[in-house]
């Protein structure tokens, strides 16, 4: 996640993001959001079947209070989600 952590934060291009089964965990989530902050043009990113728990979703969410472009996140089969 974070050889693309630059590049993303400066893309004005790429609209979709597929992180389908990537193994992506809470740190991962935390680098996209810091790039997601940055980015204006992505509006759907697949984050489906990856262990993200309660900690990157939370990371994923200060993202969306700074990046109004995103519209649609899917989150579905997220592993270890502990709400509190």
């Amino acid at each position: 996640m974070a050889e693309i952590s630059e590049p993303l934060s400066t893309n004005n291009t790429v609209t979709h993001l597929d992180f389908e089964s990537l193994q992506i965990g809470p740190r991962g989530a935390s680098i996209l959001s810091n790039s997601l902050k940055k980015n204006s043009s992505v509006i759907y990113i697949k984050l489906k079947n990856n262990a993200i728990t309660s900690i990157g979703t939370r990371a994923i969410s200060h993202a969306l209070e700074v990046n109004r472009t995103i519209k649609i996140i899917d989150f579905r089969f997220i592993i270890r989600i502990q709400f509190y």
